[in-house]
């Protein structure tokens, strides 16, 4: 994705309990962000992680809802077992 947004912005949005293991694999190269912490931002592409450890979080479903708005032009998401 951040490949394809080169010049654009990306974030990745994840359950709280995700973070520190994604923000180690990414290094920092884009925002990883819980579903709070991204109320207000908006990126051109945004990769939603496990969403539905984010609705099993507290207010999930609104942190869902924040989520999937983040985007103004591509959302895509990854499925976690």
């Amino acid at each position: 994705m951040r490949e394809r947004w080169h010049g654009g912005t990306v974030g990745v949005i994840a359950p709280a309990s995700r973070l520190t293991e994604l923000r180690a694999v990414l290094n920092d190269h884009v925002p990883v962000l819980s579903a709070a912490q991204s109320k207000g931002m908006e990126w051109d592409a945004t990769l939603l992680v496990d969403p539905e450890g984010i609705t099993a979080e507290p207010r999930g479903w609104n942190g869902l809802y924040v989520a999937l708005t983040r985007c103004t032009q591509e959302l895509g998401q990854l499925r976690l077992a």
